[in-house]
């Protein structure tokens, strides 16, 4: 992919055709929430992972059975969600990105900076 000159100021319509602004902020509007998903599954698995757990559960394990399957299903989460951000997409996918297959677009529908 060319490396866009762009300045920091930058805004979208400097760097988008005026008919493609929407689909650009639709896209940016997806990889944003598919990265705070991430975040955030990220971050809970950290603070849960750091808790003094033997507090509720006296080293009993059916005690834990509830966080044990919450840190399985947000590892599971991230997963997906990675896997869905570098996934390779065909041209017709509009409504679903992967970084590559934005980042593609995104070079199509440049103004000309």
């Amino acid at each position: 992919m060319p490396d866009l000159p762009i300045s920091p100021e930058a805004i979208e319509t400097d760097v988008i055709a005026p008919d493609h602004i929407e689909e650009y902020k639709n896209g940016m509007a997806f990889l944003y929430r598919e990265l705070k998903n991430l975040h955030v599954n990220i971050y809970l698995i950290e603070k849960i992972l750091q808790f003094p757990l033997k507090l509720f559960t006296d080293d009993i394990p059916e005690r834990a059975i509830f966080l044990s399957y919450f840190l399985d299903n947000a590892i599971d989460k991230c997963i997906l969600i990675i896997a869905n951000l570098i996934a390779i997409r065909g041209r017709n996918s509009k409504d679903v990105y992967s970084l590559r297959t934005f980042q593609a677009r995104i070079a199509e529908i440049q103004t000309g900076v």
